[in-house]
């Protein structure tokens, strides 16, 4: 990636049902000089494990990690929320961990790591809504929004669970609706600044 000054501190991508071959897609072709951190809710079962960090680990060049409390937030790594577990992210740079009620029947909640983005990081985050089966995620995305952040969406005709990026188009203001190829290249590109 070229060298020049980065208008984003983080990229925040929330998906359920459906998304983790856009994850995937993403995070190979993602440069190993990526200037930001990436944090991902993606809703799995409660005993999934690290099965996703390993897997992606043998896919992405960045280091992908499964967050654990007090895991502190750095640049060019990958960061996965652990099933069960709501996570959250301050101004110090350092995620927490909580088993609170679930929030749309889910935990991790997108919503929960999205609000608490838009607290401390508003208008240098990117947020990224993918395909999923309810409608967590938009009103962490809305908080992004009025934040500042910037917001992307899959297009719901090319989500395998359209509910979720349609629940985001319909109650927010979103900057992009995109298909998985284009969505994956529009990221790279704003982050680039192309």
């Amino acid at each position: 990636m070229k060298s020049q000054k980065v208008k984003y501190s983080i990229l925040v991508i929330g998906g359920s049902a459906g998304s983790f071959k856009v994850i995937q897609a993403f995070l190979y072709k993602v440069p190993i000089d990526f200037p930001i951190g990436i944090v991902i809710v993606q809703h799995r079962h409660s005993e999934s494990g690290d099965f996703m960090c390993d897997f992606l680990n043998e896919l992405c060049e960045l280091e992908v990690i499964s967050i654990a409390d007090k895991t502190e937030f750095k640049k060019s790594k990958v960061y996965i929320a652990p099933a069960n577990y709501h996570a959250y992210l301050d101004s110090t740079n350092v995620f927490s961990l909580s088993v609170d009620d679930k929030v749309m029947y889910s935990r991790p909640s997108i919503d929960v790591l999205f609000e608490s983005v838009a607290l401390d990081y508003g208008k240098k985050a990117l947020c990224v809504i993918l395909s999923g089966a309810n409608s967590d995620g938009t009103l962490g995305a809305k908080v992004i929004r009025l934040s500042g952040g910037v917001i992307f969406v899959q297009t719901p005709r090319s989500a395998e669970s359209r509910i979720m990026p349609q629940s985001v188009i319909d109650e927010v203001e979103v900057d992009k609706v995109l298909d998985i190829e284009d969505l994956i290249d529009s990221i790279l590109d704003e982050i680039r600044g192309d």
